[in-house]
């Protein structure tokens, strides 16, 4: 999945969850349409695969980043 890609290679360098709240705040205020696009299509379709960009994200940290990034959509 190409937004899968995109995520991946746009977050390999986070160490927590504070940090991929703090870059998804940048996606927003430099309009990151490709990071912000492809994050909306994983949440939208298979939220799980939050949890594969990195060691330290469970299930619960992938739908919370999903959540609180939906909710800023609206």
């Amino acid at each position: 999945m190409n937004a899968f890609n995109i995520l991946e290679h746009s977050l390999k360098n986070i160490s927590s969850e504070k940090e991929v709240y703090q870059k998804i705040k940048e996606w927003h205020q430099h309009e990151k349409s490709a990071q912000l696009g492809s994050l909306k299509t994983v949440c939208t379709h298979k939220p799980e695969m939050i949890a594969l960009l990195s060691p330290m994200f469970c299930k619960t940290t992938a739908i919370r980043v999903c959540d609180i990034f939906l909710e800023e959509q609206f």
